[in-house]
């Protein structure tokens, strides 16, 4: 769930992930967000639980441009400021997460991307045993600042932002001796669309593209999710609740 800023007009989303033999999925609308991860044992072990080490929740911006219509040097300098790295790790807050061995990665965000918008990892849980077919839910709050650039697809440059999840498993899940096999992570891009920030007065932020928003404190708020906990339904909270400033 992301909430809008003060008098901001940016989005909320929805979205589902499941460590599981899919890659990703997402979904909009709903003013909260929910991660459940699943067991992925094979048939030989299950009765097994599974060993997560830990996994992390994270927003990037990025935008890439035409390098016919743009001088893309001009921002090269800035490539090594972001807090995620497609080729390398995830690093914010003074650490670094190095990247989960072994990871299945979707190439959402090329090596031209030039960040605009970092957060540092948030650590969702560390140590996880989970049964074959058992799920945790994990609420992942963030408040976005109103000085970041809206989403946008043009010719010349185009504004993009993910929510990344990852988890790294243990290397004594698979048994295996392969070091290939052993230790294996996922990552998740997920994205989703940031909405222009409108003032009260009507007045409009300007965008430095030579300065990204760059968060170094953890200002993130996880809450594990009980299943037993009965959920309100998107319809029945806008109704009791109505939010001009979100999007469904």
């Amino acid at each position: 769930y992301i909430p809008r800023e003060q008098d901001s007009r940016r989005s909320s989303i929805d979205s589902t992930a499941s460590f599981s033999n899919h890659p990703h999925s997402h979904m909009y609308g709903s003013p909260r967000l929910n991660f459940m991860m699943k067991s992925t044992s094979t048939p030989s072990l299950l009765t097994k639980s599974e060993h997560l080490l830990w996994g992390f929740a994270q927003v990037v911006g990025h935008f890439v441009v035409d390098p016919a219509m743009v001088n893309a040097s001009e921002f090269a300098q800035l490539k090594n400021r972001t807090m995620y790295r497609p080729g390398g790790g995830i690093g914010g807050g003074g650490g670094m997460l190095g990247r989960p061995s072994g990871t299945r990665q979707p190439n959402k965000i090329d090596g031209n991307s030039i960040p605009v918008f970092s957060t540092p990892p948030s650590i969702l849980f560390v140590d996880l045993d989970i049964l074959p077919g058992e799920s945790k839910s994990y609420l992942y709050k963030i408040t976005l600042p109103k000085d970041i650039p809206p989403s946008h697809k043009g010719r010349c440059i185009r504004f993009n932002y993910h929510l990344i999840i990852g988890t790294q498993r243990s290397s004594v899940n698979s048994g295996a001796t392969s070091n290939a096999s052993m230790g294996r992570g996922h990552v998740v891009q997920m994205p989703f669309r940031v909405l222009n920030h409108v003032s009260v007065d009507g007045s409009r932020p300007i965008y430095d593209l030579m300065n990204p928003v760059v968060l170094y404190k953890d200002e993130a708020k996880i809450e594990v999710q009980d299943p037993d906990t009965p959920k309100t339904s998107t319809a029945q909270t806008k109704n009791r609740c109505p939010n001009p400033g979100s999007v469904s």
